[in-house]
C-alpha cells in the first residue's frame, strides 16, 4: 500500500503452528474486524450507504458466512490496528496488511493475497516502459509522500549517474489524482500499489493497462492475536473452502485484482 507500513515487505512467511485439534468456536460468535478503510479497492466506505466496502471486506464476509460467525467491522487508521488486535479490542485486522518479520513476532497472520507494486500506462504502451529504467526522458505520476515516489526518485538518480535524461515526476496528494494524470495524458505513467493498477484498468480497460512485472512482491495477511488458535484455523478451513470452490477467484475477478491471486501467484 501507498502508507508507511505498507509496503517493501519481506516475501517470507512463517506459517502458525499445527493445530492440536479441532476447532472449538460456538456458532455464531461475534467477531469485530479492524480495517482502515480509506485504501480502495481492497477496503473502502461506499458513499451510498456509509459502509466499509471492497475486495477485503467481501473475502471477510465470505470467511464468516462459511464459519458461521457473525461480524461487526471497525473503522480505524492503520498506524494502531495491530495493536488494537494485541490489546483485545479487535479479534481480527484485515487492511492490506503486508506480512513482515516485525509484525509476525506480534500477531499471527493467515496468507491471502498478493501486494506489490505496479506501472500503469496508457493503452498499448507507446512509449514502451516495461519497468523502472525505462521511464529515463518520461514524465511519471505518484501520489506524494508514498513508498513509490521514494522509488522513483531512486531511479530518476539512477537515470541521471547513467548519463540519460531524468524522469519528472509529478506527485499529487490523492491517488484519485494520480489516475487523472495518465487518464488525461498529462503523464507517459503512474507508478503505485499492485491493487490500485488493476483496479484502475478495471475501471478504464479501453484506456490504460499495466506495464511490467509485480515490483516488490509481498504477501497480504489477516492477523490474529497469537492465542486465538481456534479463530485462526476456523478462517483458513474457510478460505481454503473458497480457495477449492471458486469463490475466492470470483471476488478476485469481481475487483479486477489478477496480480494478487494466490492461486495463480503461490
Amino acid at each position: 500500500m501507498s502508507c508507511a507500513g505498507y509496503s517493501g515487505a519481506s516475501r517470507t512467511f512463517k506459517q502458525a503452528p499445527s493445530p492440536t485439534s479441532q476447532s472449538t468456536l460456538p456458532a455464531e460468535q461475534v467477531i469485530t474486524v479492524g480495517t482502515y478503510a480509506q485504501y480502495p479497492p481492497q477496503e473502502f466506505i461506499d458513499p451510498k450507504t456509509n459502509q466499509p466496502v471492497g475486495f477485503d471486506i467481501d473475502i471477510m464476509n465470505a470467511l464468516a458466512l462459511r464459519a458461521h460467525l457473525k461480524l461487526h467491522i471497525v473503522t480505524s487508521s492503520f498506524a494502531t490496528l495491530l495493536d488494537s488486535l494485541v490489546n483485545g479490542q479487535l479479534d481480527i485486522v484485515i487492511s492490506a496488511v503486508s506480512i513482515t518479520p516485525e509484525r509476525q513476532q506480534k500477531v499471527h497472520f493467515l496468507p491471502y493475497f498478493h501486494g506489490g507494486e505496479s506501472l500503469l500506462v496508457t493503452k498499448g504502451n507507446p512509449d514502451h516502459i516495461n519497468s523502472l529504467a525505462d521511464l529515463c526522458g518520461h514524465t511519471v505520476g505518484v501520489k506524494e509522500a508514498s513508498f513509490e515516489q521514494s522509488d522513483l526518485e531512486v531511479a530518476n538518480t539512477d537515470c541521471q549517474n547513467a548519463g540519460k535524461p531524468g524522469i519528472v515526476i509529478t506527485s499529487v496528494p490523492k491517488q484519485h489524482d494520480v489516475l487523472q494524470l495518465i487518464l488525461s495524458n498529462h503523464v507517459s505513467a503512474t507508478y503505485q500499489d499492485a491493487p490500485i493498477t488493476d483496479y484502475a484498468i478495471k475501471q478504464n480497460s479501453a484506456k490504460v493497462e499495466r506495464a511490467g512485472i509485480l515490483v516488490d512482491d509481498n504477501l497480504e495477511g489477516i492477523a490474529l492475536r497469537k492465542e486465538a488458535n481456534d479463530l485462526y484455523y476456523t478462517l483458513q478451513h474457510a478460505l481454503e473452502q473458497m480457495k477449492a470452490d471458486g469463490s475466492y477467484h470470483a471476488l478476485i475477478k469481481k475487483w479486477g485484482l489478477t496480480s494478487g491471486d494466490i492461486l495463480a501467484n503461490p
